[in-house]
């Protein structure tokens, strides 16, 4: 238990995700569609009560996965690539379109080989 107390104390902490009978709740350090998404990612995994962190975790890495899929899905994001490369600027313009944040199509770009991003 030691590890994981470790571990937790050197990641920082994005909020709270309780699991209930009538649904689920979060509290968050930052509100955006980005957040509750991987907030709702959590809630999908089961238990009664999850961290949300940015460790690299199996259900911290899908729920990332699922919030990125959420806020910009991969169809939307390859539509408007129009090439093999893509400029930072061109691809904050893609996040910008899609209202969604520019990391998070970052990792639809290179997790299903988009574009390679200059």
């Amino acid at each position: 238990m030691h590890g994981s107390t470790t571990l937790l104390a050197r990641t920082p902490l994005r909020g709270v995700v309780r699991i209930g009978d009538g649904g689920f709740s979060a509290s968050l350090r930052e509100e955006s569609h980005f957040a509750w998404a991987r907030a709702l990612g959590l809630s999908l995994l089961g238990g009664r009560e999850r961290l949300l962190t940015d460790a690299r975790t199996r259900s911290q890495s899908v729920a990332r996965a699922l919030a990125a899929e959420v806020v910009a899905p991969v169809a939307c994001v390859r539509a408007r690539i129009h090439g093999a490369a893509l400029t930072w600027d061109e691809l904050t313009a893609i996040a910008g379109d899609l209202e969604a944040p520019p990391q998070a199509v970052l990792h639809q770009v290179e997790n299903h080989d988009l574009a390679v991003v200059e």
